[in-house]
């Protein structure tokens, strides 16, 4: 079997159309994506709800719940899901125990049973009403297998192997076996975390990503603590300059207080596949997110110090804050 192994979910690219269907913010999207919202809106009835949850953490949530393959997920088994709230909640809670990714997974859990679960059943069957479905399979789906093609012919000349072990020693774990990516159509220009060590990646053109550092990035989620993220939000109110750099990286952007130090171990996953140099990844780090990951920056050039890879980088972290050796 594979390391990593790239698909399709229809299930969760249809929670993906539910947010990106407003058209809020198109400077992302190519003309295909734009177009084929643009049909599948106009054949939604008139009382199509527009609320919704954040994709990336319904994604998490279904994730979660679902012990099958995420490729074979159906929207009728979507609605037979989001018809138990309840259900919804004891598993998520079983499978979420640490403390930071609770925080922002918990509230979904409550909003679902306080009625969004009943406006995505609503939406979900409105969807297979008009044949969603079909449409996807029809006009969609060709292009998601075009792009499936040629991440798996990439992902198969990385050294997936060595990527695991080094991840699974910044996140003190066991050796990840496999993981999963399933490429959607509509979440454009945001990849993110799934339950069990896989992720949703957006639809982009050929070649126009590192998807490496993605792949790298996207798999070193879900190690923070909330002890550290407690010293992270303590230690950018510190100075003005962190202060405002942490305030665009959170409203501007829409990332969050894990973000940051995910990035430096991307940078540092990187560097040890010899692949990259230090000062490509430099330059790379200084312009992501417009400029506003001074923290990251910082991380990064603490990791090229150590002699090995810090055994649990959420430890080597609060370690790293509480000696002052990021002032």
């Amino acid at each position: 079997m594979k390391f990593i192994q790239v698909k399709s979910s229809i299930a969760l690219d249809t929670l993906c159309f539910l947010q990106k269907r407003l058209l809020n913010d198109t400077k992302w999207m190519n003309e295909k994506q734009i177009e084929e919202i643009q049909h599948i809106n106009s054949l939604l009835p008139n009382d199509f709800e527009d609320n919704c949850i954040g994709m990336s953490n319904m994604c998490f949530v279904i994730s979660a719940c679902y012990d099958g393959d995420l490729e074979r997920l159906t929207l009728d088994d979507l609605i037979d899901i989001l018809q138990d709230p309840n259900k919804i909640e004891r598993t998520v809670k079983e499978k979420i125990k640490d403390g930071f990714t609770a925080s922002y997974i918990y509230p979904v859990l409550n909003w679902l049973n306080d009625g969004f679960a009943d406006v995505y059943v609503k939406n979900l069957t409105a969807l297979k009403n008009i044949a969603f479905e079909n449409i996807y399979n029809d006009r969609i789906m060709p292009l998601v297998r075009a792009e499936i093609e040629q991440k798996q012919n990439e992902v198969d000349g990385y050294n997936t192997e060595k990527l695991f072990k080094n991840i699974s020693v910044l996140k003190n774990s066991t050796v990840i076996d496999h993981a999963n990516i399933y490429v959607s159509f509509f979440s454009a220009p945001t990849a993110f975390t799934l339950y069990g060590g896989s992720f949703l990646t957006c639809f982009c053109p050929t070649g126009a990503v590192d998807f490496y550092s993605i792949v790298a990035h996207e798999l070193m989620h879900g190690f923070a603590s909330l002890e550290l993220t407690e010293l992270y939000r303590e230690y950018v109110e510190s100075s003005e300059y962190l202060k405002e750099s942490h305030r665009a990286l959170i409203e501007d952007y829409h990332s969050g207080d894990e973000e940051e130090f995910v990035m430096a171990a991307e940078y540092y996953l990187c560097y040890l596949s010899n692949n990259y140099t230090r000062e490509k990844l430099l330059t790379k780090a200084k312009k992501q997110y417009g400029g506003n990951c001074p923290i990251a920056i910082a991380v990064f050039e603490l990791l090229l110090k150590e002699p090995e890879i810090p055994k649990d980088y959420d430890k080597w972290l609060i370690r790293q804050i509480k000696n002052g050796k990021m002032s």
